[in-house]
């Protein structure tokens, strides 16, 4: 394990598209993560990043309402709606960055935010963005998560990746908020007006650029010379994986959504 950077001892994830070119796997996971979650690194990694860890996981398998603190306002229906919408913000996020990752021989552009997220061009070529999503840890905790996703790729081999950054922000956006927000078609605003936030997040993450491009690398490498991410090169060798990997878990709407 490399050593990371005291600015990094944070939350954070790197990410793979996988062979479709339609989802982002989970190819590394920091020890803040597997703390946070409660999973390992072995569960970790080879997921579907968002269905593991956010609103489109709860989509899928359903809620449990004792783990919906602090959402007593909202009624049942707002909240299968936020988490509906939430996934589906989230997914389309996430198939505008798997789809940049796969011009791997392509300079990086701006991926379309599609009104629910923010984004921008980074200083070292690549693409950041930011927003928000209800996370659920593995005994069913759920919690307001703030990302930072940077698309990105190895300085000198060119291999394409996003590191996912991650923090809660309960404190400052409740769940109920979230929620409702998602389900009244409000979540750009929402997360546009944490742009202060994030840029401050970003101030005290911040690095020389030289030193950052060198522990992305460091990162793929890492990746690379493991189990977790040998499927970096998959795009010339698909495999059941990534075949499954790829299974659709959007679509969903709130009648399809279990509360407990």
């Amino acid at each position: 394990m490399i050593d990371e950077p005291k600015q990094h001892h944070s939350r954070f994830c790197l990410l793979r598209s996988n062979f479709s070119g339609k989802t982002l796997i989970t190819a590394l996971a920091s020890n803040a993560v597997q703390r946070r979650s409660g999973y390992r690194a072995a569960h970790i990694h080879g997921k579907r990043y968002g269905e593991l860890f956010g609103a489109m996981g709860l989509a899928k398998d359903g809620v449990d309402m004792a783990m919906m603190r602090g959402t007593s306002p909202l009624t049942p229906d707002v909240m299968k709606a936020g988490i509906v919408n939430l996934g589906d913000s989230y997914a389309s996020l996430e198939r505008n960055l798997a789809e940049l990752l796969c011009r791997r021989w392509e300079a990086p552009q701006t991926a379309n935010s599609s009104g629910t997220c923010a984004s921008k061009q980074c200083l070292t070529q690549g693409m950041l963005t930011f927003t928000l999503d209800l996370h659920r840890n593995r005994n069913g905790e759920l919690h307001v998560c703030e990302q930072v996703l940077i698309a990105q790729r190895h300085s000198t081999l060119g291999w394409p990746f996003v590191l996912a950054f991650q923090r809660d922000v309960d404190e400052e956006v409740p769940k109920s908020q979230l929620l409702q927000a998602a389900a009244s078609d409000q979540l750009f605003h929402l997360v546009q007006s944490r742009a202060g936030a994030v840029q401050q997040w970003l101030l005290e993450l911040s690095m020389d650029p030289s030193e950052a491009a060198a522990w992305f690398d460091q990162l793929v490498m890492q990746c690379w010379h493991s189990r977790g991410c040998a499927t970096l090169v998959r795009e010339l060798i698909p495999s059941s994986e990534d075949t499954n990997d790829s299974i659709n878990s959007e679509g969903y709407t709130a009648d399809d959504i279990s509360i407990m």
